[in-house]
């Protein structure tokens, strides 16, 4: 059986999966993702919209180091998400720092997202999301 990953770096490497970030995710971030983050988050598009062989309900997990920055990756995973009308998003982990540092930053107040991850205020088809 061939992995999702062996699957997905070869669609990259014939240029069926972009290699530039959607300007409507980017304007979403406050920062700008790193080039493996880029990839991360055009994968996740490529999984969503347009993988035919993608299961339901699906269950993805990004297996990246520690700081590399996957809850930038998570961030965009939202917009694109929130893109196509999921609205409830759930986080699991066995480490209760991490559980802190989540709830910081994807609080449901707004000065909260504001200052971490988000542009403020994140806006969507004209409309503010938070």
């Amino acid at each position: 059986m061939t992995r999702l990953l062996d699957t997905f770096n070869v669609l990259e490497e014939n240029e069926l999966i972009s290699n530039q970030i959607d300007p409507c995710i980017r304007e979403g971030l406050k920062f700008y993702p790193r080039p493996y983050q880029v990839c991360a988050i055009n994968r996740f598009e490529y999984f969503l919209k347009d993988y035919k062989k993608r299961p339901f309900p699906s269950h993805l997990f990004f297996h990246m180091a520690t700081g590399s920055g996957k809850t930038m990756v998570m961030a965009a995973n939202i917009i694109q998400l929130y893109q196509e009308g999921f609205r409830n998003f759930v986080f699991v982990t066995h480490l209760t720092n991490i559980i802190k540092k989540r709830k910081q930053i994807f609080s449901i107040i707004p000065q909260k997202i504001q200052n971490i991850f988000f542009l403020h205020p994140l806006i969507f088809m004209e409309k503010k999301c938070v």
